[in-house]
Protein backbone atom coordinates (compact mmCIF):
# COMPACT_ATOMS: atom_id res chain seq x y z
CA UNK A 1 0.00 0.00 0.00
CA UNK A 2 1.29 3.45 -0.83
CA UNK A 3 2.80 5.88 1.58
CA UNK A 4 -0.63 8.03 2.71
CA UNK A 5 -1.73 10.53 4.60
CA UNK A 6 -3.78 9.49 7.96
CA UNK A 7 -6.77 11.47 9.07
CA UNK A 8 -7.16 11.00 13.15
CA UNK A 9 -9.71 12.71 14.88
CA UNK A 10 -12.85 12.19 17.35
CA UNK A 11 -16.06 10.60 15.76
CA UNK A 12 -18.39 13.79 16.89
CA UNK A 13 -16.00 15.68 14.26
CA UNK A 14 -16.53 13.36 11.22
CA UNK A 15 -18.85 15.41 9.21
CA UNK A 16 -15.84 18.40 8.76
CA UNK A 17 -12.64 15.43 8.56
CA UNK A 18 -15.17 13.81 5.42
CA UNK A 19 -14.84 16.96 3.38
CA UNK A 20 -10.82 17.20 4.55
CA UNK A 21 -10.42 13.71 3.15
CA UNK A 22 -12.40 14.16 -0.01
CA UNK A 23 -10.79 17.30 -1.01
CA UNK A 24 -7.52 16.05 -0.59
CA UNK A 25 -8.37 13.09 -2.91
CA UNK A 26 -9.41 15.48 -5.40
CA UNK A 27 -5.66 16.90 -4.99
CA UNK A 28 -4.45 13.87 -6.16
CA UNK A 29 -3.04 12.98 -2.55
CA UNK A 30 -3.55 9.34 -0.85
CA UNK A 31 -5.69 9.71 1.84
CA UNK A 32 -6.61 6.68 5.04
CA UNK A 33 -9.84 7.55 6.77
CA UNK A 34 -11.19 4.85 8.70
CA UNK A 35 -15.12 5.22 7.34
CA UNK A 36 -13.37 5.57 3.77
CA UNK A 37 -12.32 1.61 3.77
CA UNK A 38 -9.57 2.56 6.44
CA UNK A 39 -10.72 0.09 8.47
CA UNK A 40 -11.38 -4.01 7.36
CA UNK A 41 -11.10 -7.04 9.28
CA UNK A 42 -9.94 -6.30 13.35
CA UNK A 43 -10.58 -2.73 14.44
CA UNK A 44 -6.41 -2.53 16.19
CA UNK A 45 -4.98 -4.25 13.56
CA UNK A 46 -6.57 -2.11 10.76
CA UNK A 47 -5.78 1.31 12.97
CA UNK A 48 -2.10 -0.07 13.67
CA UNK A 49 -1.63 -0.95 9.58
CA UNK A 50 -3.05 2.90 8.65
CA UNK A 51 -0.15 4.19 11.51
CA UNK A 52 2.25 1.66 10.16
CA UNK A 53 1.92 2.50 6.64
CA UNK A 54 1.78 6.49 7.03
CA UNK A 55 4.34 9.18 5.84
CA UNK A 56 1.75 11.54 7.93
CA UNK A 57 -0.43 11.69 10.47
CA UNK A 58 -2.85 14.49 10.89
CA UNK A 59 -4.46 15.13 14.26
CA UNK A 60 -7.76 16.90 14.41
CA UNK A 61 -7.44 18.22 17.90
CA UNK A 62 -10.15 19.16 19.92
CA UNK A 63 -11.17 18.60 23.38
CA UNK A 64 -13.02 15.62 23.18
CA UNK A 65 -9.84 14.16 21.02
CA UNK A 66 -7.70 14.82 23.63
CA UNK A 67 -10.15 12.98 26.31
CA UNK A 68 -10.84 9.80 23.74
CA UNK A 69 -8.38 6.75 24.54
CA UNK A 70 -8.37 5.76 21.10
CA UNK A 71 -7.22 8.77 20.05
CA UNK A 72 -4.37 8.91 22.44
CA UNK A 73 -3.30 4.86 21.20
CA UNK A 74 -3.88 6.09 17.76
CA UNK A 75 -1.46 9.08 17.59
CA UNK A 76 1.18 8.32 20.74
CA UNK A 77 1.24 4.55 17.94
CA UNK A 78 2.54 7.08 15.65
CA UNK A 79 4.66 9.06 17.59
CA UNK A 80 6.72 6.00 18.79
CA UNK A 81 6.80 5.03 15.32
CA UNK A 82 8.41 8.99 14.23
CA UNK A 83 5.65 9.24 11.90
CA UNK A 84 5.67 13.04 10.99
CA UNK A 85 2.72 15.06 12.56
CA UNK A 86 0.92 18.06 11.02
CA UNK A 87 -1.57 18.58 13.68
CA UNK A 88 -4.65 20.45 12.63
CA UNK A 89 -6.62 22.61 15.39
CA UNK A 90 -10.33 22.60 15.33
CA UNK A 91 -11.15 23.93 18.83
CA UNK A 92 -11.21 28.03 19.69
CA UNK A 93 -9.99 29.55 22.67
CA UNK A 94 -8.52 26.16 23.56
CA UNK A 95 -5.13 25.01 23.51
CA UNK A 96 -3.87 21.17 23.86
CA UNK A 97 -2.31 19.81 27.06
CA UNK A 98 -1.67 16.63 29.08
CA UNK A 99 -0.95 13.65 26.68
CA UNK A 100 -1.95 15.82 23.52
CA UNK A 101 0.49 18.81 24.33
CA UNK A 102 3.41 16.48 24.78
CA UNK A 103 3.31 14.78 21.51
CA UNK A 104 1.98 18.32 19.65
CA UNK A 105 4.69 20.34 21.68
CA UNK A 106 6.61 22.47 19.14
CA UNK A 107 4.61 21.50 15.61
CA UNK A 108 3.22 23.84 13.78
CA UNK A 109 -0.68 23.69 13.90
CA UNK A 110 -2.65 24.47 11.00
CA UNK A 111 -5.50 26.60 11.57
CA UNK A 112 -9.41 25.36 10.82
CA UNK A 113 -11.03 26.91 13.48
CA UNK A 114 -13.39 28.64 11.41
CA UNK A 115 -13.11 26.35 8.65
CA UNK A 116 -17.06 25.92 8.61
CA UNK A 117 -18.13 29.86 8.28
CA UNK A 118 -18.35 29.60 4.12
CA UNK A 119 -17.14 26.98 1.38
CA UNK A 120 -14.45 29.60 0.79
CA UNK A 121 -13.01 29.63 4.11
CA UNK A 122 -12.81 26.36 4.10
CA UNK A 123 -10.87 25.88 0.67
CA UNK A 124 -8.26 28.41 1.97
CA UNK A 125 -7.83 25.83 5.72
CA UNK A 126 -7.52 22.90 3.31
CA UNK A 127 -4.96 24.42 0.85
CA UNK A 128 -2.93 25.42 3.90
CA UNK A 129 -3.02 22.33 5.28
CA UNK A 130 -2.17 20.52 1.89
CA UNK A 131 1.01 23.03 1.89
CA UNK A 132 1.95 22.22 5.07
CA UNK A 133 1.86 17.99 4.38
CA UNK A 134 3.88 18.79 1.16
CA UNK A 135 6.15 20.63 3.08
CA UNK A 136 6.49 18.49 6.05
CA UNK A 137 6.64 14.69 4.17
CA UNK A 138 6.11 15.56 0.38
CA UNK A 139 9.35 13.98 -0.47
CA UNK A 140 8.15 10.24 1.46
CA UNK A 141 4.20 10.68 -0.11
CA UNK A 142 3.42 8.02 -3.28
CA UNK A 143 0.81 9.73 -5.43
CA UNK A 144 -1.44 8.17 -7.17
CA UNK A 145 -0.57 7.22 -11.27
CA UNK A 146 -2.58 9.13 -13.15
CA UNK A 147 -3.23 7.05 -16.92
CA UNK A 148 -2.13 8.36 -19.67
CA UNK A 149 -4.46 6.89 -22.25
CA UNK A 150 -8.15 7.32 -22.36
CA UNK A 151 -11.03 5.92 -24.47
CA UNK A 152 -14.09 7.54 -26.13
CA UNK A 153 -14.28 10.18 -28.17
CA UNK A 154 -13.67 12.94 -25.58
CA UNK A 155 -10.59 12.92 -23.34
CA UNK A 156 -11.68 12.61 -19.79
CA UNK A 157 -10.37 15.18 -17.37
CA UNK A 158 -6.87 14.17 -15.81
CA UNK A 159 -6.71 13.80 -11.88
CA UNK A 160 -5.15 17.08 -10.06
CA UNK A 161 -1.78 16.52 -9.04
CA UNK A 162 -0.49 17.94 -5.97
CA UNK A 163 2.12 20.71 -5.70
CA UNK A 164 5.35 19.75 -6.01
CA UNK A 165 6.88 20.03 -2.75
CA UNK A 166 9.05 23.38 -1.52
CA UNK A 167 12.40 22.57 -0.15
CA UNK A 168 12.52 25.92 2.03
CA UNK A 169 9.97 28.34 3.08
CA UNK A 170 9.37 31.70 2.80
CA UNK A 171 8.45 34.64 5.46
CA UNK A 172 6.40 37.18 4.57
CA UNK A 173 5.85 39.98 7.42
CA UNK A 174 2.14 41.28 8.08
CA UNK A 175 1.63 44.49 8.12
CA UNK A 176 4.79 45.92 5.63
CA UNK A 177 4.02 42.82 3.21
CA UNK A 178 8.18 42.49 2.81
CA UNK A 179 10.14 39.19 2.89
CA UNK A 180 13.26 37.75 5.06
CA UNK A 181 16.09 37.27 2.83
CA UNK A 182 20.16 37.25 2.68
CA UNK A 183 21.06 40.32 0.99
CA UNK A 184 24.11 38.79 -0.48
CA UNK A 185 26.72 41.33 1.46
CA UNK A 186 28.68 39.91 4.46
CA UNK A 187 30.11 41.27 7.63
CA UNK A 188 32.50 40.47 10.09
CA UNK A 189 31.67 40.01 13.81
CA UNK A 190 34.16 41.02 17.58
CA UNK A 191 35.07 37.36 17.31
CA UNK A 192 35.63 37.35 13.50
CA UNK A 193 33.53 35.15 12.57
CA UNK A 194 32.25 35.66 8.98
CA UNK A 195 27.89 36.61 8.75
CA UNK A 196 25.95 37.11 6.61
CA UNK A 197 23.85 40.16 6.24
CA UNK A 198 19.76 39.79 6.85
CA UNK A 199 17.43 42.39 5.27
CA UNK A 200 13.99 43.00 4.53
CA UNK A 201 12.78 43.01 1.19
CA UNK A 202 9.59 43.28 -1.17
CA UNK A 203 10.63 40.23 -3.34
CA UNK A 204 11.85 37.06 -1.80
CA UNK A 205 14.48 36.19 -3.89
CA UNK A 206 16.97 32.95 -4.35
CA UNK A 207 17.76 33.92 -1.39
CA UNK A 208 14.12 34.14 0.48
CA UNK A 209 13.75 30.74 1.46
CA UNK A 210 14.38 28.81 4.48
CA UNK A 211 15.18 25.42 4.60
CA UNK A 212 13.67 24.17 8.53
CA UNK A 213 15.72 21.77 10.25
CA UNK A 214 14.69 20.30 13.82
CA UNK A 215 16.92 20.94 16.98
CA UNK A 216 16.45 19.93 20.48
CA UNK A 217 13.05 21.59 21.74
CA UNK A 218 13.62 24.40 18.88
CA UNK A 219 14.47 24.83 14.71
CA UNK A 220 17.06 25.85 13.10
CA UNK A 221 16.53 28.07 9.17
CA UNK A 222 18.88 27.56 6.73
CA UNK A 223 19.12 29.73 3.69
CA UNK A 224 18.53 27.23 0.87
CA UNK A 225 20.71 29.26 -1.72
CA UNK A 226 23.80 30.29 0.66
CA UNK A 227 23.42 27.87 3.52
CA UNK A 228 23.60 30.24 6.36
CA UNK A 229 21.44 29.96 9.53
CA UNK A 230 19.19 32.67 10.46
CA UNK A 231 19.93 34.27 13.58
CA UNK A 232 18.68 36.54 16.26
CA UNK A 233 20.94 38.89 18.92
CA UNK A 234 19.64 41.81 21.27
CA UNK A 235 21.98 43.82 23.35
CA UNK A 236 20.66 43.53 26.52
CA UNK A 237 20.14 39.94 26.38
CA UNK A 238 24.08 39.30 25.32
CA UNK A 239 26.48 42.24 26.89
CA UNK A 240 29.26 40.36 24.86
CA UNK A 241 27.96 41.00 21.61
CA UNK A 242 27.69 44.94 22.44
CA UNK A 243 25.67 46.03 18.74
CA UNK A 244 25.59 49.53 18.13
CA UNK A 245 22.43 51.71 17.62
CA UNK A 246 23.18 51.22 13.91
CA UNK A 247 23.55 47.57 14.32
CA UNK A 248 20.16 46.56 11.96
CA UNK A 249 19.52 49.47 9.67
CA UNK A 250 16.35 49.83 7.32
CA UNK A 251 17.34 46.65 5.73
CA UNK A 252 17.79 44.83 8.28
CA UNK A 253 21.42 44.14 7.77
CA UNK A 254 23.87 43.35 11.13
CA UNK A 255 26.94 45.76 11.51
CA UNK A 256 28.39 43.68 14.80
CA UNK A 257 31.87 45.10 14.04
CA UNK A 258 30.83 48.80 14.88
CA UNK A 259 29.38 47.25 18.27
CA UNK A 260 29.09 49.80 21.24
CA UNK A 261 25.73 50.18 22.86
CA UNK A 262 24.94 51.49 26.08
CA UNK A 263 21.96 49.91 28.55
CA UNK A 264 18.58 52.47 28.01
CA UNK A 265 16.51 50.56 30.48
CA UNK A 266 13.25 48.71 30.00
CA UNK A 267 10.92 51.75 28.57
CA UNK A 268 8.18 49.05 28.60
CA UNK A 269 4.95 51.28 28.20
CA UNK A 270 2.04 49.46 30.73
CA UNK A 271 1.21 46.82 28.50
CA UNK A 272 4.44 45.48 28.38
CA UNK A 273 5.11 46.23 24.57
CA UNK A 274 8.34 48.08 24.05
CA UNK A 275 8.05 51.19 21.78
CA UNK A 276 9.37 52.02 18.38
CA UNK A 277 11.86 54.54 20.37
CA UNK A 278 13.60 52.25 22.65
CA UNK A 279 13.16 49.37 20.00
CA UNK A 280 15.79 51.54 17.76
CA UNK A 281 18.38 51.84 20.60
CA UNK A 282 17.89 48.12 21.45
CA UNK A 283 20.90 46.81 19.07
CA UNK A 284 18.98 44.38 17.72
CA UNK A 285 20.78 41.81 15.61
CA UNK A 286 19.28 39.74 12.46
CA UNK A 287 22.02 37.67 10.63
CA UNK A 288 22.99 34.36 9.14
CA UNK A 289 25.87 32.18 10.04
CA UNK A 290 27.68 28.95 9.24
CA UNK A 291 27.17 26.75 12.12
CA UNK A 292 24.46 27.27 14.50
CA UNK A 293 24.48 28.15 18.30
CA UNK A 294 22.14 28.95 20.94
CA UNK A 295 21.15 32.69 19.08
CA UNK A 296 20.23 30.81 15.82
CA UNK A 297 17.45 28.45 17.97
CA UNK A 298 13.62 29.30 16.73
CA UNK A 299 10.46 28.40 17.79
CA UNK A 300 7.64 28.65 15.10
CA UNK A 301 4.17 28.66 16.26
CA UNK A 302 0.75 29.14 14.51
CA UNK A 303 -0.38 32.86 15.32
CA UNK A 304 -3.43 31.78 17.58
CA UNK A 305 -4.58 35.38 17.86
CA UNK A 306 -5.13 35.75 13.47
CA UNK A 307 -8.80 34.93 11.81
CA UNK A 308 -7.15 35.28 8.21
CA UNK A 309 -7.31 31.72 7.41
CA UNK A 310 -3.82 32.37 6.24
CA UNK A 311 -0.71 30.35 7.27
CA UNK A 312 -0.21 32.98 10.37
CA UNK A 313 2.75 32.31 12.50
CA UNK A 314 4.86 34.13 15.00
CA UNK A 315 8.20 33.52 14.81
CA UNK A 316 10.32 33.53 18.31
CA UNK A 317 14.17 33.25 19.40
CA UNK A 318 14.63 31.03 22.00
CA UNK A 319 17.71 32.10 23.15
CA UNK A 320 16.23 35.98 23.70
CA UNK A 321 12.78 34.38 23.83
CA UNK A 322 11.92 37.58 21.67
CA UNK A 323 8.99 37.57 19.04
CA UNK A 324 10.56 38.68 15.95
CA UNK A 325 8.55 41.31 14.69
CA UNK A 326 9.25 44.34 12.12
CA UNK A 327 8.81 48.14 13.26
CA UNK A 328 9.10 51.45 10.61
CA UNK A 329 10.64 48.91 7.60
CA UNK A 330 13.42 47.43 10.42
CA UNK A 331 13.72 44.23 12.25
CA UNK A 332 12.81 44.53 16.27
CA UNK A 333 12.60 41.85 19.09
CA UNK A 334 9.61 42.32 20.93
CA UNK A 335 9.27 40.37 24.49
CA UNK A 336 5.21 40.45 24.14
CA UNK A 337 2.87 39.80 20.94
CA UNK A 338 1.29 42.56 18.56
CA UNK A 339 0.42 42.59 15.09
CA UNK A 340 3.70 43.72 14.55
CA UNK A 341 4.91 39.74 15.41
CA UNK A 342 2.81 38.63 12.55
CA UNK A 343 4.24 36.27 9.39
CA UNK A 344 2.80 34.38 6.81
CA UNK A 345 3.80 31.31 5.26
CA UNK A 346 4.27 30.58 1.67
Amino acid sequence: MPAHIMLSYQWDDQPLVKRIHDRLIEHGLAVWMDIEGGVTGNINDAMAAGVEEAAVICPIMTPAYQASRNCKRELSYADSREVLTVPVMLAKDWEASEWLGLVTAGLLWVDFRNAETDDEHFESCVQSLQAEIMYSAGHLLVVPEVPEDVTGDEPEPRERRPPKRKTGRRFLHAQSMLYIRESGEETMDPDSDLRGKVELHEEPGERGSWEEQKGIGCKYFRNVATGGYLGYLHGEDDASSQPSEDCLNTTGSPKREECVFTKTGSHQSEDHEYTTAHLEESGDCVYTTDSPVETERWLLLADQMDQSCKRAVIIKNKHTGRFLAVQGGRFVGLTSYTEDCKWFLE
